[in-house]
């Protein structure tokens, strides 16, 4: 859903890495960032900084990645640098594709398909059909 949730923000498929294994992130200068493990920050959903600056105003310095915890849910990496472009906001917008992609799913698997959304009273509203009607 993470993955589905990045795209809905505009990312492409192709600049989404996904890997089983975490992989190390980089930074401006080519070399492992460090900043929540001295060893290398690695992560198992990466945005390459290449890919973020194509969707973000702004220069981002490092790599941002997502760490899939023993629960299933994701820790984001990001450096404080880029907190300016990567931010509270963006996480928020981040959280509410998140949420839509989840209850998305949930309906498919019970019967029903997306069919498009809408603002009301500034929430979204999903609609859904039921499959095959």
């Amino acid at each position: 859903m993470l993955v589905a949730a990045l795209r809905e923000m505009g990312f492409d498929a192709n600049e989404i890495e996904q890997h089983t294994l975490p992989q190390q992130l980089i930074d401006f200068q080519g070399r492992p960032t460090r900043y929540t493990d001295k060893n290398g920050d690695k992560a198992h959903i990466i945005l390459r900084r290449t890919a973020i600056n194509r969707h973000l105003s702004g220069g981002a310095s490092n790599d941002v990645g997502f760490r899939r915890n023993g629960d299933g849910s994701y820790s984001a990496i990001v450096s404080e640098y880029d907190s300016s472009y990567v931010n509270s906001r963006w996480m928020g917008q981040l959280t509410g594709a998140y949420t839509r992609q989840s209850v998305i799913q949930k309906a498919a698997k019970q019967g029903f398909r997306f069919v498009g959304a809408r603002q009301e009273n500034g929430k979204t509203k999903l609609k859904f059909a039921r499959m095959g009607a």
